[in-house]
């Protein structure tokens, strides 16, 4: 009884997420992992049920064992509609994980594999670009290294407003 959202929430039984949540089952109760009802909706695309989750005002920010949130997870997967989604009950968009011995946040994988309107999405909520790696790398280092010419302008101008802003 106890992981039954969580479970619900991760098949895309919206049906049944919708039943338990007008019981008041527990929103946030995460399984042994730290993983979320909201966390594993967003990872499998299940962008009913993260509204309904959202509407019942999930913790956005609750992360996994790893470190990675709801958003940290979306914009590794590349879902812009769920991103939105979390993006409007303000999370962490600066949020950093560690993984493989590395520091990384959203804009990281985002810039590292390309994923555009992920990198368009974080800068308009305002990512910082500045935040860098233990290696010392950025997310404009990232885009850089892996090609993503349009990326790399867009974090480009994004940093020139950022030091504009600054002084």
């Amino acid at each position: 009884m106890v992981l039954v959202l969580f479970m619900a929430s991760q098949q895309g039984y919206t049906g049944i997420v919708k039943l338990l949540l007008e019981h008041n089952h527990t929103v946030d109760l995460c399984d042994m992992d730290g993983r979320s009802p909201l966390f594993m909706a967003s990872q499998q695309g299940h962008t009913d049920i993260v509204k309904l989750l959202l509407e019942m005002n999930s913790n956005v920010d609750l992360c996994d064992s790893n470190g990675f949130t709801p958003l940290i997870e979306s914009c590794s997967n590349n879902n812009t509609s769920i991103i939105q989604l979390l993006l409007t009950h303000k999370p962490n968009i600066d949020a950093q994980i560690y993984d493989g011995g590395r520091r990384n946040n959203t804009g990281f994988y985002a810039c590292e594999v390309g994923h555009e309107d992920v990198v368009r999405l974080l800068l308009d909520k305002g990512a910082h670009t500045q935040i860098c790696r233990f290696d010392g790398k950025s997310p404009l280092d990232s885009a850089t290294d892996n090609g993503h010419t349009s990326i790399v302008c867009m974090v480009t101008e994004h940093m020139k407003k950022e030091d504009l802003l600054s002084y």
